[in-house]
């Protein structure tokens, strides 16, 4: 990444230049104005992400308030995670047939009824049931929330008809604007929490909120674009190459570790240390940022992941082995807040533009089973050997790091790639400079020939 949030001048390494594929460079003075289509993208998630309990309060909710024991809520936990695979499959295919409108406004809709169960139900089968509405409405609605930005984006290129460094400049301040309301949304929430506050009544406050992003969705957003088939181009998991779903299965390790803070550590931890570690997890994905950018700019993809990847496994399984909440919380949330920071922009290179959807839909699907399994594994083994559960996100995190140092092309061509390419960095088959990317519409060339960019 390269963005400045001070406004610094930048120079940018992008594709394009000779025949060769040699890169040349550019200079943005300071971070392009994002446009009307990309702040109204970001009003809705801002609404959206305003109150966020569900994830944190699920374990402790059914296995603590409700006392049902461990194994009662990793069910729960499963349900929510297998439902957040299932809406992320539905969504993809969804929103590049509907448009990111309606699948945004019906998984905000049906998301809040979802919480509103949960809010309200305290036996185990309608909590389950619950989190599983709640999962399959939130994954298509995230989904269709990332997908607007990269088509907010797009429609701005093509307003504006900017370079390829501003392009990219906009995409990461589009993405990082993105993150920033996602985890200032999540600090607030955990203070509340640490505060003292009940956890049915957190969850009933997320349920109004996302009935009110869902209204506010469906007045902001744009309606649906050109659909893909128009350029004749398939839509579809059946479309997506299998490079995608081979990177999507390098990151999974990291996404398994990732999801131990609220799974396993919500099984090690004492009530109070558990609050205040998910306090202090939002409150450095909040204040990390800043630092992260200059990090990131410093570093290419495959690095920025790796190292990260790690960090977060180091933190965690020391977390699990002290019992510490703090410092151990400030390391792995620093490398979440890098990993989740840096992967989006990786696949909204990689998409093509008009099947944006498809693509993001099978990154999340891969991660949503590897979710599934870890939060449903995790809190048993931790419960019966934090030892061996450290041991085990450790053991994920070299894997991790293993394999995604292996897919470093594909790393380093999605962050290049213009978002509004019709082909995406897999497949592209424009001109070297990517110079016709940008304007919509957009006109495809036909495949450079070997050897060419």
């Amino acid at each position: 990444m390269r963005w400045s949030p001070r406004g610094r001048a930048q120079w940018l390494r992008v594709p394009g230049g000779s025949a060769a594929g040699h890169a040349t460079v550019a200079r943005v003075e300071r971070p392009p104005r994002l446009g009307g289509p990309v702040r109204r993208v970001l009003a809705v998630v801002a609404l959206a992400r305003v109150a966020q309990f569900v994830e944190a309060v699920l374990f402790p909710l059914v296995a603590v308030r409700h006392g049902a024991g461990t194994t009662a809520a990793a069910l729960v936990l499963l349900a929510l995670a297998i439902g957040t695979m299932a809406g992320s499959a539905l969504g993809g295919a969804s929103i590049d047939r509907f448009g990111t409108r309606v699948v945004a406004t019906t998984g905000l809709a049906f998301a809040a009824a979802g919480a509103a169960g949960l809010a309200v139900a305290s036996a185990v089968a309608p909590l389950g049931l619950a989190a599983a509405v709640y999962g399959t409405a939130t994954g298509a609605w995230r989904l269709a929330l990332e997908s607007a930005t990269a088509h907010a984006l797009a429609a701005d290129a093509g307003a504006s008809a900017s370079g390829a460094g501003a392009d990219q400049a906009k995409r990461e301040r589009a993405f990082g604007t993105l993150l920033w309301l996602v985890n200032l949304g999540a600090l607030a929430s955990a203070a509340a929490y640490a505060l003292g506050l009940d956890a049915r009544l957190a969850v009933g406050l997320q349920a109004l909120a996302m009935g009110a992003a869902a209204a506010l969705a469906l007045l902001l957003l744009a309606p649906r674009p050109e659909p893909a088939r128009a350029r004749g181009r398939s839509v579809g998991l059946r479309a997506v190459p299998r490079e995608l779903w081979i990177l999507a299965l390098a990151y999974a390790p990291f996404t398994m570790v990732m999801f131990q803070a609220f799974a396993g550590l919500a099984e090690i931890f004492e009530s109070a240390d558990y609050r205040l570690m998910v306090l202090v997890n939002a409150l450095t994905l909040v204040t990390f940022p800043p630092l992260l950018w200059t990090i990131v700019a410093r570093a290419d993809g495959v690095v920025a992941l790796t190292v990260a990847g790690s960090v977060q496994g180091l933190g965690v399984a020391a977390a699990a082995i002290t019992n510490e909440p703090v410092l151990t919380t400030i390391a792995w949330s620093a490398g979440e807040a890098t990993l989740i920071a840096v992967i989006p922009a990786v696949i909204a290179g990689i998409a093509p533009h008009r099947a944006t959807g498809s693509y993001r839909a099978a990154f999340a699907i891969v991660q949503g089973a590897a979710a599934a399994v870890a939060t449903f594994a995790g809190p048993l083994l931790a419960h019966t050997s934090p030892g061996g559960f450290a041991l085990a996100c450790l053991g994920l995190t070299a894997v991790g790091a293993t394999v995604t140092t292996a897919h470093g092309r594909s790393i380093g061509a999605g962050l290049h790639q213009p978002v509004a390419c019709p082909c995406g960095a897999l497949l592209c088959s424009c001109d070297a400079a990517h110079l016709d990317c940008v304007p919509s519409p957009v006109r495809v060339h036909r495949a450079a020939p070997a050897g060419a960019a």
